[in-house]
């Protein structure tokens, strides 16, 4: 670790190289991701609920809503669809 941060400090190109593609990986994970908050009108089964943690989603119990970025909205449609439940899509 100490030879790799001298190697860095001689040549902070190598850093920004890093930095620059580990941008084009996030903002392409971003790309592939759509964030959105879910609210229900009464709480859903235990199933549908593991299924939306599995789906990548988190409960927020002060707003009382779930919450994250979902890579596969049809999954998600399919786990709630007999849940009557409002569906926010943020913008990325």
């Amino acid at each position: 670790m100490l030879s790799l941060t001298k190697e860095l400090q001689n040549n902070p190109d190598i850093k920004n190289s890093w930095k620059e593609v580990g941008k084009v990986h996030l903002d392409a994970e971003d790309a592939k991701t759509t964030p959105i908050i879910i609210t229900f009108t009464d709480q859903p089964e235990k199933e549908v609920r593991d299924e939306i943690r599995t789906l990548g989603l988190r409960w927020n119990k002060f707003r009382s809503e779930w919450y994250g970025t979902v890579s596969d909205l049809d999954a998600l449609n399919n786990a709630i669809k007999n849940q009557t439940h409002n569906i926010e899509i943020l913008k990325n």
